[in-house]
């Protein structure tokens, strides 16, 4: 996990080799989330997903991203 504070806001990531995104996966961010209160802007969830993926939210501040839009140039 990798988080930056910038102005007292917050950024996460967090990068896991997983195929897919699931709420489960959230737990670590969302704990932070709930930890840091206001601060906390982004949580984003890097996982190893196929191409064509899609960026997903999973709740207020916390998205998903395939590591294969990364690699797009």
């Amino acid at each position: 996990m990798i988080a930056w504070r910038l102005n007292f806001s917050q950024l996460v990531v967090e990068i896991q080799p997983l195929a897919g995104r699931h709420p489960p996966h959230f737990k670590g961010l969302q704990a932070l989330q709930a930890d840091v209160g206001e601060p906390f802007v982004r949580g984003i969830l890097l996982y190893n997903g196929a191409q064509g993926a899609q960026v997903v939210s999973f709740g207020p501040r916390l998205l998903a991203v395939p590591l294969a839009l990364l690699a797009v140039a």
